[in-house]
């Protein structure tokens, strides 16, 4: 077959006929059929979730001698995401945090659909503008030093209504990631957490685990920005207009408003755990963890009048608190506990007088 070059160059009408002559139609045909069968379509009328993340960005931190959880890198991720907006269509908001983002789209107008929904085209085209523009702006934040950054990225459908579990999933994840950097950088092992011993049972045992080992080592969550704890949100406001927040995190937020010692967020686990009911309140989990943390409160009081001549409460001080109240013996009259005793009891006829048994005999 005649090269394309070799045909341009050649200008008489038999060269023409020639390349005419020796042209397999059938093959472009062939090789056009090919590309659109790998030309897969999302379905219209359904919420598109794109997600970007980061490709080898513990790799690019280090060679930037980024320290973890720099504002410089939280900016450019937020003027990325910002700069997003104006290259989509249907744009409804992203959600973003460490080097993962999340774009939202939904167009309720087939003809309207950004860049057609092909895959190819969303996939190759948004990424390439995340990795540009982060490029551009970490570098102005790095006093223009040299930045090559890569996101991958993939595109699916939801149904609408599993858009918001969608990302209530991504905001623990955000959460749990945000944990396991810091306790890393604190000295957190986590053999100890798998084991028995440890007391923190649940899926939400190594989240517990390390906001305990945090709180010893002194650390205080409460002044972290929040940002870098659930992640941020950018939106139109009611002025139609670009605006960015975080939706915070109810585990580490609920806790000192409510002022109580008792975990709200663990009462929260075991009841959906337990699936009591389809719908939980954040309130109930409130005023439950309360309730459990007064009745600790006065069992404790109670075991302390128990206490003769050890100084440590055990199981027996408890189960006689216990039995000795009216109101706690009928609440937990079906409660066993274990190593708890029996009350000290003896039959008023075996407390008889020497002088009355020998009567009886």
């Amino acid at each position: 077959m005649l090269s394309i070059k070799k045909f341009i160059s050649s200008s008489s009408t038999h060269s023409l006929r020639r390349f005419s002559s020796q042209i397999d139609f059938k093959d472009y045909n062939k090789y056009e059929l090919s590309e659109k069968a790998f030309d897969f379509v999302l379905p219209p009328y359904q919420p598109i979730i794109i997600r970007l993340d980061g490709n080898s960005f513990k790799k690019l931190t280090k060679q930037l001698q980024l320290k973890r959880h720099d504002e410089r890198f939280h900016e450019s991720m937020k003027e990325t995401s910002i700069g997003l907006y104006s290259h989509i269509i249907g744009f409804k908001f992203i959600y973003s945090f460490s080097d993962e983002i999340n774009i939202v789209i939904h167009n309720r107008h087939p003809e309207n659909q950004f860049l057609s929904n092909r895959i190819q085209k969303l996939i190759s085209t948004i990424s390439s503008i995340t990795s540009l523009n982060f490029s551009i702006n970490l570098s102005k934040k790095l006093n223009n030093n040299d930045v090559f950054s890569y996101f991958d990225c993939r595109a699916f459908v939801l149904p609408i209504e599993d858009v918001k579990g969608y990302f209530l999933k991504r905001q623990s994840r955000c959460y749990a990631n945000f944990l396991s950097s810091l306790a890393a950088d604190n000295g957190f092992n986590n053999v100890g957490v798998f084991s028995n011993e440890s007391g923190f049972d649940g899926p939400k045992k190594n989240i517990y685990a390390r906001e305990d080992f945090l709180e010893g080592q002194g650390v205080n969550l409460l002044e972290i920005p929040d940002h870098f704890k659930s992640g941020f949100l950018v939106y139109k406001n009611t002025l139609n207009q670009l605006d960015f927040k975080s939706p915070g995190n109810k585990e580490i937020n609920i806790l000192p408003r409510a002022g109580l010692t008792i975990s709200v967020s663990k009462v929260e686990n075991l009841l959906h755990n337990r699936r009591y009911s389809k719908r939980i309140s954040p309130n109930s989990c409130v005023y439950l963890a309360a309730i459990l943390e007064y009745m600790v409160l006065e069992l404790l009081e109670l075991s302390l009048n128990e206490l003769k001549k050890s100084n440590r409460i055990k199981n027996k001080h408890i189960n006689l608190s216990i039995q000795k109240d009216e109101e706690l013996r009928t609440l937990c009259k079906d409660v066993i506990i274990c190593g708890g005793g029996v009350l000290p009891f003896i039959h008023p006829i075996l407390q008889l007088k020497k002088k009355d048994q020998k009567l009886n005999e």
